[in-house]
């Protein structure tokens, strides 16, 4: 993180998943745009929070069909731990 334009499809496209997400066999392709949308929220998300975020864990991500989106099934976001001075 930082995300750049293009960055998240780029990701996506160079995983071994990408290919299961394409339409096959008369299953619907799955929502990369959503996927796309989701990694730049997150990379948002991130970026707001700077210093204040220490990790953050979403797994799995299942994709829906095509214009449907996708849905974190579980996420931990852990905040930095502020010392007290």
């Amino acid at each position: 993180l930082p995300l750049r334009e293009g960055d998240a499809a780029a990701m996506i496209a160079e995983t071994r998943g990408a290919e299961v997400l394409k339409s096959v066999r008369g299953r619907p392709a799955g929502d990369i745009g959503g996927l796309v949308a989701a990694l730049e929220a997150l990379d948002d998300f991130a970026a707001l929070a700077g210093e204040d975020l220490a990790e953050v864990d979403l797994n799995p991500i299942m994709v829906l069909p095509e214009g449907h989106g996708c849905v974190a099934v579980d996420a931990l976001i852990v905040p930095r731990q502020r010392t007290l001075t």
